[in-house]
């Protein structure tokens, strides 16, 4: 199974790349697909409980299910006001 995750604005600061190929020989959900990150960028493990996620465009949970061929983004609220 392998999944691509991109990384949209100060996300990339942490991943030091816009995208990722990920491969996963078993299921996996998006809090699994955190903790893959966190093994390859270990900086990332300081943001992730901050980093909104998309699948395929759509927000998701971290206990959804990632399939093969997924786009996952990772991303920070916008702020201001």
């Amino acid at each position: 199974m392998s999944v691509i995750v991109t990384y949209t604005g100060k996300v990339q600061e942490y991943s030091h790349a816009q995208e990722t190929r990920l491969d996963f020989y078993n299921f996996t959900d998006v809090s699994g697909l955190l903790k893959a990150l966190v093994t390859r960028f270990p900086e990332i493990d300081r943001i992730t409980r901050h980093l909104f996620i998309s699948v395929n465009g759509k927000l998701a949970t971290r206990d959804q299910a990632v399939c093969d061929g997924d786009e996952v983004n990772l991303f920070f609220r916008m702020g201001g006001g």
